[in-house]
């Protein structure tokens, strides 16, 4: 007869199992809609391109221009689309090379503003940029860390209604640098805000649809990973009431001599 302390392990080791189960169903169910999902976003490009081929061919000199024009957006967003999805795997692997240098990160964190700016105007929100004066000193790729900014400022300006506020801050503590991206958006459940950057899970479910997730629905996943890479951290939450939601972006600071 079974002690009670070998039958509390026992239990203890079959809730284990039965936990470790449920996680693999949920991730292979996430696969299985992201595969779907892939497939939907690469044939939408591909049959514009067929489309205007079929233009061209009838050889309709009007019709050229546009056709041309079509062609070439479709390709570069199947090659966007295509390249995002590489550069995720290759991060998850390990495989993603970093031009780590010393550099002070208000350099990218105000790139990425400017290059955001337009989009902030045709979306018809405010835009907030609060970065203490530098140098914030970091170790990483220069270029990377603007691509993280860009993509968090993107997904913020893709959730926020007309006339919302989106907001960046960056600043320096105890021994980190934090970036927070701030919207207006709908809030995050405590379950949404655990996944947002989980690869492959969110791009073929219906988990934070209203957030208005578009593509692949890899770049946040993918900062997530390009902050891993940097010895860094992102995390997502939305305060207890109301709208909106402030993602936090953290780097350790480089050790100065």
């Amino acid at each position: 007869m079974d002690s009670p302390t070998e039958t509390g392990a026992e239990k203890r080791l079959q809730a284990e199992v039965e936990g470790l189960r449920a996680r693999l169903q949920e991730e292979r169910e996430g696969t299985h809609a992201f595969v779907a999902m892939m497939a939907h976003e690469l044939r939408t490009p591909i049959g514009a391109i067929l489309m205007w081929a079929h233009v061209l061919r009838m050889g309709r000199p009007d019709d050229r221009e546009a056709a041309l024009n079509a062609i070439e957006t479709s390709a570069r967003a199947q090659s966007d689309m295509i390249g995002r999805l590489l550069e995720v795997t290759r991060a998850m692997a390990r495989r993603l090379r970093l031009a780590a240098v010393l550099i002070d990160l208000v350099g990218p964190v105000r790139s990425a503003v400017e290059e955001m700016k337009s989009a902030v105007t045709a979306a018809a929100v405010r835009l907030k940029v609060s970065v203490m004066p530098g140098p914030i000193m970091v170790r990483g790729d220069a270029l990377r860390l603007k691509d993280m900014v860009v993509s968090l400022l993107k997904h913020a300006v893709q959730v926020t209604p007309v006339g919302g506020t989106v907001a960046v801050e960056a600043a320096q503590g105890d021994g980190v640098v934090r970036v927070v991206v701030r919207d207006t958006g709908p809030r995050l459940s405590v379950e949404e805000a655990t996944h947002l950057f989980t690869p492959f899970r969110l791009a073929g479910e219906p988990l934070n649809q209203h957030r208005g997730r578009g593509g692949l629905g890899l770049d946040l996943p993918f900062v997530g990973l390009l902050a891993e890479l940097h010895g860094g951290t992102v995390t997502a939450n939305s305060p207890p009431s109301g709208p909106g939601c402030a993602i936090t972006l953290q780097i350790p600071l480089a050790r100065l001599p």
